[in-house]
């Protein structure tokens, strides 16, 4: 299973950044291998950072 390393938190920083949807941005990290569910993924509803 992949790792939000920083290549991916440089991804969703630059997704966050551009408007894209929390959605879209969850589907395409399912589809390169992570997890459902959510937990893991370093997102928060906001969009920033680390979640609880």
């Amino acid at each position: 299973m992949p790792v939000v390393d920083a290549a991916w938190e440089e991804w969703i920083t630059t997704n966050v950044a551009r408007g894209c949807s929390m959605d879209s941005m969850i589907d395409s990290m399912l589809q390169a291998g992570f997890a459902a569910g959510g937990r893991g993924l370093g997102l928060r509803a906001n969009g920033s950072g680390r979640g609880a």
